[in-house]
């Protein structure tokens, strides 16, 4: 979940956008062919646009057919109109022609042929909608157009040419150049950003810690670096939901989606454009549900990111929510049972646009606002292939000598697309939705963010002090039959160790990237397990710090094999060679970010062999497996230790771990340090931790 800053006034609640639905060229029992050259034929913005008028008008039929052609001009399209446009007996032609054309047609020129191409329109009873190209995305704005001065030319002249022939123009040239020339230099940073998250990083790299704080700020920053993606001619995805919802408004499309105010004193509502019943106040909070009359603009979740740089987008898909009467405080908003956002009392009186919150992935129920978008967006996806084979049969099907048996298979395919047709209808069919808000310090709900109160480590505890005992530190090696060959671990074993006395063992895991003499060598392991016996804080300990970097046969990853080789060959090589004292109580797994994750998996899945399980911003995903029945694990249980620094980019999965051990009842600490995913947060962790082993139990 996360807090939204996307907030709107109370006065919007009930105002329905300037444009109005009758402005928008588009009617009941329309078929619209847009025609285009390449960026049509992505199938993006077009999809886009597409989507938001089965969401926003679902109350009329209607069906759009691509006809994009990559490098077609008005004269190219003009010889293909025949076939590939009037064969759909349209009732709605848009034309988005010109980025080929500009290459070497002038202005006048271009306006003639599109006039041309109008009469073409008209004469087959058809209504005519013309659309600006698009920018060239390469830096230059309308201070300096460079390569866009021609396109800036017949934006200009279509539209004194759509005015005079009462022709229906957006223009979405002069919408976006200047918001795209000002951030293309930030286009730079976001394929950085993008590229650095995709990449693995090494916990030795010098500097990582840096990295990975970076990293963290750019995620929390609501206004992060955003990509055009794709080319300069060509956008991605971001680019093209924004060329939708300029084409969108400069054509009138009705903004307004729908508005509910719930009153949590009276359970009273007033409502636009929807239906709310079953406002009641239960265990979990404020709850109601909700049925609109039709639904947001479906935002893919690979452009969302393009949302603040463009509020336009928003500005089309006002599906509000406002709540008066709660206490102070802030809120779990969710809606069928999925998390949407945590919200202040005064944020859900200004109100909200529920369009701006995303879906997340590893959520345990997915968004349903956002889900119906998607299944939107799908059927839209989906009938593409339909209309593609209708459009390789159509040439061969209208000839003058055509057989019967072909103008059949034309009919039959028509029929193909049109049922793909009713199937978006059907996925853009409003649904109800029951939507929740539930204090944040009510029963099982966003502990999460608040972890356990813990004292810091105090200043100078990774620093070596003199005049002390120090345990003793050596490297063992062993032969591994996991691995087939032999390898090492290093054991740090307490000051005054005798080997007469068994002792409770301490396995501590590396991260990626590292060793089995990480710990000694970055985390200072030693010197903090020094200091701590110094001050009486430990229970007098073995600590193996073995090399975690182990391939299981036939795998290409470098952590499957390490559960059977910790099992099968560590514990039994440092019990054959230690005094040790048997069991789970006497036994402890913990490790950072990749050793993290293999402690919290294998030491949860292996209770009857470790009783204290610890895991320092792991590398772990998913929920929480713990096999058999959670009540008898939980009693087997001595500690399970989750913590994470607030900069690091692993914090939500940790997060989302410690909230699926709290869904099964496992007792545990979560632990929130200060930094991010660096060292000096997990020597604060070693330190925490290693002073609750082999006590009583600590969760």
């Amino acid at each position: 979940m996360r807090r939204s800053n996307l907030l709107l006034g109370t006065t919007f609640l009930f105002i329905a956008s300037a444009a109005q639905a009758g402005d928008f060229p588009l009617k009941d029992g329309d078929i619209w062919v847009m025609a285009g050259d390449s960026i049509t034929a992505q199938h993006l913005h077009s999809n886009y646009f597409e989507a938001f008028c089965y969401a926003r008008y679902p109350k009329i039929k209607f069906g759009f057919r691509n006809s994009g052609v990559g490098g077609h001009t008005i004269p190219s399209t003009l010889a293909r109109f025949d076939y590939d446009i009037a064969a759909w007996k349209p009732t709605v032609i848009s034309v988005e022609l010109g980025m080929n054309d500009q290459g070497g047609t002038p202005t006048d020129k271009f306006i003639a042929n599109m006039g041309t191409m109008i009469g073409r329109i008209r004469g087959i009873n058809a209504r005519p909608v013309i659309l600006s190209a698009s920018p060239i995305n390469d830096g230059n704005t309308m201070a300096k157009l460079g390569g866009n001065q021609r396109l800036h030319e017949y934006a200009v002249a279509l539209k004194d040419f759509a005015a005079k022939e009462q022709i229906p123009y957006a223009d979405q040239f002069h919408a976006l150049v200047d918001i795209w020339g000002k951030n293309k230099p930030n286009e730079a940073t976001a394929n950085l950003i993008a590229t650095i998250i995709a990449t693995p990083l090494n916990d030795n790299l010098p500097g990582v810690e840096h990295l990975r704080a970076f990293l963290a700020v750019q995620k929390k920053s609501p206004a992060r670096f955003v990509s055009m993606q794709g080319d300069a001619v060509h956008p991605g995805p971001t680019g093209q939901l924004m060329m939708a919802a300029a084409l969108l408004k400069e054509l009138g499309a009705d903004g307004f989606v729908s508005s509910a105010k719930v009153n949590a004193n009276d359970l009273s509502s007033e409502t636009k454009g929807c239906k709310v019943t079953g406002v009641e106040i239960g265990a979990r909070g404020l709850a109601f549900d909700r049925l609109d009359e039709c639904l947001p603009f479906p935002i893919p979740d690979e452009a969302r990111a393009v949302l603040p740089l463009y509020p336009t987008i928003l500005d089309l898909s006002q599906y509000t929510m406002s709540v008066t009467g709660l206490k102070d405080g802030n809120y779990v908003l969710t809606v069928n049972g999925s998390p949407l956002a945590t919200l202040s009392a005064k944020e859900l009186e200004a109100g909200v646009n529920l369009t701006a919150f995303g879906s997340d992935p590893k959520a345990k129920a997915p968004n349903p606002i956002t889900a119906q978008g998607k299944a939107i967006l799908a059927a839209v996806s989906s009938r593409a292939g339909l209309v593609s084979q209708w459009r390789g049969m159509s040439k061969n099907a209208i000839a003058k000598d055509a057989s019967v048996q072909v103008k059949e298979q034309l009919a039959a395919q028509t029929q193909k697309v049109e049922i793909a047709d009713a199937k978006i209808r059907e996925a853009a069919i409003p649904r109800e939705l029951h939507f929740e808000l539930t204090p944040v310090n009510a029963v099982g709900q966003s502990s999460s963010a608040q972890p356990r109160e813990i004292d810091k480590a105090p200043k100078g505890f990774d620093i070596r002090r003199d005049n002390i005992e120090r345990g003793k530190v050596e490297t063992i090696e062993y032969d591994s039959k996991t691995v087939g060959e032999k390898r090492k671990f290093v054991v740090y074993t307490t000051p005054g160790y005798a080997k007469d006395t068994k002792y409770p063992v301490f396995y501590l895991l590396h991260g990626k990237g590292g060793n089995e003499s990480s710990w000694t060598r970055q985390g200072a392991a030693a010197t903090i397990l020094d200091n701590l016996y110094a001050d009486k804080k430990l229970v007098p300990m073995i600590v193996v710090m073995p090399n975690g970097t182990v391939a299981a046969a036939g795998k290409k990853d470098f952590t499957s094999g390490f559960e059977n080789e910790l099992l099968k060959d560590v514990i039994p090589a440092v019990e054959s060679r230690y005094g040790v004292l048997p069991g789970p109580e006497n036994r402890a797994l913990a490790g950072l970010s990749m050793g993290g994750g293999q402690s919290l998996r294998i030491g949860l899945k292996h209770l009857d062999k470790f009783g204290w399980i610890g895991g320092f911003s792991s590398a772990i995903f998913g929920k929480a497996a713990i096999p058999g029945n959670t009540t008898e694990a939980a009693q087997k249980i001595r500690l399970v230790w989750v913590s994470c620094g607030d900069a690091d980019s692993l914090l939500d999965a940790n997060k989302r771990f410690h909230t699926s051990l709290e869904e099964q009842k496992i007792p545990h600490i979560w632990h929130l340090e200060t930094g991010g995913h660096t060292f000096s947060v997990w020597r604060n962790d070693l330190y925490l931790f290693s002073q609750r082993l082999f006590r009583d139990k600590q969760n």
